[in-house]
């Protein structure tokens, strides 16, 4: 079969992909596969697969990662039809440098580090 072109779609990391897929009412749900660069993606916690319609199956993948890139297509009842080709954008690490008042400290003197954050962090944080 041809390569037919795919929409690009460019999403920051984390957001969350939504793909609608429409299909014949007839088409039983096991006949629609949703393939990444030509290999079968079974549904999981990350790539959800909901019916929402008889004739429409709606296709969410959860807070994308880099990984996720790439082309997506579906094979209803053994036809394949282009969905979209994902491009992730990876969030940018957030780097913050301490001013620390001293650099010497006594055993058992207590340090205080307050950190202000400009937006909810998707990421657990790490002291390096």
């Amino acid at each position: 079969t041809p390569k037919k072109e795919l929409p690009v779609h460019e999403v920051e990391e984390t957001s969350t992909v939504t793909l609608t897929i429409e299909k014949r009412q007839a088409t039983k749900q096991e006949d629609v596969v949703l393939l990444k660069d030509g290999e079968e993606l079974k549904p999981s916690d990350h790539v959800k697969v909901t019916p929402t319609s008889p004739t429409t199956t709606e296709i969410q993948i959860i807070k994308v990662k880099p990984e996720d890139e790439g082309d997506y297509t579906v094979e209803v009842e053994g036809v394949e039809q282009p969905l979209v080709r994902l491009k992730v954008h990876p969030k940018p690490v957030i780097r913050q440098e301490i001013q620390l008042p001293k650099v010497q400290f006594n055993e058992k003197e207590t340090l205080t580090i307050v950190c202000q954050f400009d937006g909810t962090p998707e990421e657990p944080f790490t002291f390096l």
